[in-house]
């Protein structure tokens, strides 16, 4: 098998996932963004995660109101944080979180 394949990058993500509390439980809200961005907090306290998909063929930015979050980085995701702004690419997506970066993996 390939470990650069989209398989196996699906398989890291989905491993990812269910490592996450705030992905398999916690409350979820939506946050207010500008069309077309769909964004939404997950989980509860420090396992909070913030969710953040661009539905568009057009790259899209929205500015994140909080600091502290730090992106998840997953080979899946293709955001870019440069605080307070989160770039996205056309149907782009990132999940932030409260830990540090290094803590991700």
């Amino acid at each position: 098998q390939n470990p650069d394949s989209l398989l196996n990058a699906y398989r890291h993500f989905l491993h990812w996932r269910k490592t996450q509390p705030g992905l398999r439980s916690g409350v979820l809200s939506l946050i207010g963004s500008p069309p077309p961005v769909l964004m939404f907090e997950r989980g509860r306290h420090e396992g909070r995660l913030l969710c953040v998909f661009n539905l568009s063929t057009e790259p899209a930015e929205v500015t994140i109101d909080e600091s502290g979050w730090h992106l998840c980085h997953e080979p899946l995701l293709q955001g870019r944080l440069i605080p307070p702004v989160l770039h996205l690419g056309a149907y782009g997506s990132a999940i932030l979180g409260r830990r540090p970066p290094d803590s991700w993996h």
